[in-house]
């Protein structure tokens, strides 16, 4: 039997929504489509007309959707218990998905023309029609009717009329939405929730927080509550007489315990002259703080609080009661950097020390003003001191030795909490409520976000957090709930699905990648604290992934594969464990005709892939995850993997996947064997978004044939937007013909690793103004006769491999002001033909090297604007030097 307080309804959290794609553009790209593809007819134009008259309709039913989520949120602040709300939303969330589907049906339209046309040009006459045939007419969404061994235009008239049915559907959705919502809206209307000019009052901040704890004793902080006493003991530092200390944490982890206990310590009360507490909350109103500071300074004064409506005149109070005053201000629950307006005033009082306490979940609201060396802060409690308060919080004033059965149910309910203060408490309470092994269990075997508590438990701290996020990151938070608990995510991995699902919007006009704003906000739910680094991994914390699941409504689903599980119908997500059957959970007829498709990973390859895997022209990024000859690390780093073999894994796979991005890594190119072959791999250069390229020959040998490396490499030029090459095992003599010019302009580090035959690098290289890395590993004939290092700002020591060049003739370090150590003689003495050497305006070197006399070959020296050279080395120069030109 259920327990009572366990509620049937997942949370009252709205669910966040699609970002809005306008119907009237949906309808602009319809028209522009049919107007592109069909035959210009009578009855066509007719159509295109009757479509055109319906653009008010479209236009209308755009503006309700935007003002329907409006106006959900904004009396969902009044009343966040209104089911009926959720309701609605959740209906609204359906239709923007369905705008999305309509969205995606007409981009498919669109990408399939545009594959054929490729192909076309590609391959003139199909060798094997049938088999094109297969590929295409497999999953096609737009086909209605007729045979299915005939391929039909995806425009044909059936096809339109659908998309078009689907959207005057969808507008009829939402204008029974936008109904149900003005019922909705009147009602609260009568309950005073709009003012005289129908704009919607603020809701009330519900929490309010003091100076007076509501608990006697604080567990598992005694480390953290001295810390914080000493620093506020110190004397002011010697920046100014105003110190901020942070106390910083996520909803419901003992920040305002933490701070009340400092604040009535008698350590406090006896250093302090004046103190006050505010509690700042969501909405910043400086009026309001500024005039309870003054209120807590009065106390005690004999003097009653000023009457004014000034600020300013609260401000001049206010540094007049704290004149030569050590002063303790408390600034509790602050959510935005405005706190940072009260700073102005209090640093020009002429107090002998203020001492701000800060408290916050998000630590970015700080600013720059914070004490980072003593920053507090809180994570979980332990195991001991969560057991505690929960055993206080659940027992009470009662015996609870006398009930072994409860003490072993409630660890397990214990471990469930992570440590978290405020679910002790709130958990505690609810099992205190009735101590019995039936409740009890029925607890322990219910997810967390379900238990009907009061606003003041866990969810609805949490839930706070997440109302701070922006729609996007809302979005992009809940869907991490379609993972289990204590799953280790990827963050590529996850920005990828975040991209392919909609969550994150292009910048328009913004040279960012789709991949560069999600990780943006990959590092902003970071900060937030919504994921954790633990050990190098992230994480979301148990707590949080309730909330995320909360938020979700039934659209993420862990599928388990459990005897007579199912899958509900509303599922939007979902994950499915490794030892699942996959094939009971979806089945793919044809992977080549999924155009929209832009994550793909196999976990088990297939020995060869379909010839026409290249029309998955919108793929981002895929792995191929049963690699061996990859570590983890490899396959953590890179975006897209390919290992190229000699029977179903070819180079010209690649050729059409332009929208490729990230970090791309191609192995196994010792087994491309033809001039065909290779003439598909000039493609690389195509992809614009790849940022990091890894070229990998692998187990070559000395008898490979070193021309057809070479023709390889020169095939496989990449865009100019590269920022790190690597290459690895090519057997080739030379150089590619694109590493010899200055195109590569962004081009940071460059690593050649086992190119044993690599005989000389170009002298573009130098040319390179971004170039800040250049690493050479396993090479054995590397030629390099002339050497510039130019422009190289954090430059302090020359390259540990430089010692190994015994051809170098010229070296020349120009333009490097941090350049001061030349390390030791033996490692130079390997530059025996080193005939010319130049140091020019290196403002940090202080002496010339040691090992100076050693260069035998050495014959002309020029040393220009480095003022800290003073002296010349003490055994002299080279004998063989014959021009020395030292120029201040």
């Amino acid at each position: 039997m259920v327990s009572p307080v366990l509620s049937g309804i997942a949370g009252a959290i709205l669910a966040p929504i699609l970002p809005q794609f306008a119907l009237n553009k949906l309808l602009d790209s319809l028209l522009e489509y049919l107007s592109r593809d069909q035959p210009s007819s009578s009855s066509h134009v007719d159509r295109l007309q009757q479509l055109e008259n319906e653009r008010k309709a479209f236009e209308e039913a755009n503006l309700k959707l935007e003002i329907l989520q409006d106006d959900v949120r904004r009396l969902h602040k009044r009343d966040k218990q209104n089911k009926r709300l959720i309701l609605i939303n959740n209906k609204l969330r359906d239709v923007s998905y369905q705008i999305k589907d309509l969205k995606d049906d007409l981009e498919y339209m669109e990408l399939q023309r545009k594959v054929e046309e490729i192909n076309l040009q590609d391959e003139p006459a199909d060798k094997n029609p049938s088999t094109a045939l297969q590929l295409f007419s497999s999953i096609n969404p737009w086909q209605t009717g007729g045979s299915s061994d005939k391929r039909r235009r995806l425009s044909s008239s059936q096809s339109t009329d659908d998309i078009v049915n689907k959207m005057r559907t969808i507008i009829e959705q939402i204008n029974c939405i936008h109904s149900e919502m003005r019922s909705e809206m009147k009602l609260d209307a009568l309950k005073g929730g709009y003012d005289s000019c129908g704009q919607h009052q603020a809701a009330e901040n519900k929490r309010v927080t003091t100076s007076s704890p509501s608990e006697s004793k604080i567990y598992g902080r005694d480390n953290e509550q001295s810390r914080l006493i000493q620093v506020l003991l110190n004397d002011p530092n010697e920046s100014g007489n105003v110190s901020v200390l942070p106390v910083v944490g996520m909803g419901g982890i003992g920040k305002t315990t933490l701070a009340q206990f400092v604040f009535n310590s008698t350590e406090i009360a006896n250093h302090f002259e004046k103190k006050a507490w505010i509690c700042v909350s969501d909405y910043f109103d400086r009026f309001r703080i500024t005039k309870e500071i003054l209120d807590s300074l009065c106390i005690g004064e004999g003097s009653s609080s000023t009457v004014t409506t000034s600020c300013d005149v609260l401000e001049r109070k206010i540094k007049s009661l704290v004149i030569g005053k050590k002063f303790l201000l408390v600034l509790d629950d602050v959510w935005s950097d405005e706190w940072q307006e009260l700073l102005n005033f209090l640093r020009c009082a002429q107090a002998k020390a203020i001492k701000l306490i800060v408290t916050c979940r998000d630590p970015r609201v700080l600013g720059g003003l914070a004490d980072w060396q003593n920053q507090i802060n809180l994570k979980g409690l332990s195991d001991e001191d969560i057991w505690s308060l929960f055993m206080k919080c659940a027992f009470a004033d009662k015996i609870a030795d006398n009930s072994p059965e409860l003490h072993a149910i409630g660890k397990q309910i214990v471990g469930k909490l992570k440590g978290s203060p405020l679910a002790a408490k709130t958990v505690g309470r609810l099992l205190g409520s009735c101590l019995t092994e039936e409740h009890w269990k029925d607890i322990l075997e219910s997810d967390l976000w379900k238990l009907k508590t009061d606003e003041e438990g866990i969810m609805s701290a949490l839930a706070l957090s997440y109302y701070h996020l922006r729609q996007p990151l809302q979005l992009c938070f809940t869907f991490c709930s379609v993972f289990p608990k204590d799953f280790e995510y990827d963050m590529d991995s996850v920005i990828g699905m975040w991209i392919v699902h909609g969550y994150i919007q292009e910048i328009e006009g913004s040279s960012k990648t789709l991949e560069d704003t999600g990780e943006e906000y990959w590092l902003e739910l970071e900060a937030r604290g919504f994921i954790e680094k633990v050990y190098g991994c992230f994480k979301m914390h148990d707590l949080l992934h309730d909330l995320a699941r909360s938020v979700s409504h039934g659209e993420t689903y862990i599928y388990e594969g459990r005897k007579d599980e199912e899958i509900p119908k509303d599922v939007c997500h979902l994950f499915a464990h490794s030892f699942c059957d996959l094939e009971l959970v979806c089945k793919t007829k044809s992977l080549c005709t999924l155009y929209l498709l832009k994550v793909l990973k196999l976990m088990r390859p297939p020995p060869t892939l379909p010839s026409r895997f290249h029309n998955l022209i919108n793929l981002r990024r895929f792995h191929m995850h049963d690699y061996s000859y990859f570590t983890n690390y490899l396959r953590r780093f890179y975006s897209v993997i390919y290992q190229i073999n000699s029977g179903g894994y070819q180079i010209a796979h690649l050729r059409n996947m332009n929208e490729l991005t990230g970090k791309l890594l191609i192995g196994g190119l010792q087994n491309i064997g033809n001039t065909e072959e290779m003439i598909k791999a000039k493609y690389l250069k195509e992809k614009h978004h790849i940022k990091v390229l890894s070229l990998i020959w692998n187990n070559t040998s000395d008898d490979c044939k070193h021309d057809l490396q070479e023709q390889m490499l020169e095939a496989l030029e990449p865009h100019s937007n590269l920022k790190y090459l690597g290459i690895y095992g090519y057997m080739g003599f030379k150089s590619p013909n694109w590493l010899m010019t200055p195109k590569f302009q962004r081009l940071e580090a460059i690593m050649l690793n086992g190119c044993r035959k690599w005989a000389r690098l170009p002298a573009a290289l130098g040319l390179l103004p971004s170039l800040k890395s250049l690493e050479l590993l396993g090479i054995e004939n590397m030629t390099i006769e002339d050497m510039e290092i130019d422009s190289c700002q954090d430059l302090e020591t020359l390259p540990a491999w430089l010692p190994r060049l015994p051809l170098l003739n010229k070296l020349i370090i120009r333009v490097c002001p941090k350049f001061k150590s030349w390390g030791t003689k033996e490692e130079m003495t390997a530059l025996p033909n080193l005939h010319y050497m130049e140091i020019d305006s290196c403002e940090d070197m202080e002496t010339l090297p040691a090992w100076l006399p050693h260069l035998s070959s050495l014959n002309k020296l020029i040393i220009t604007e480095c003022p800290k050279i003073h002296l010349l080395p003490q055994n002299n120069l080279p004998s063989s030097l014959e021009k020395l030109h030292l120029i201040e």
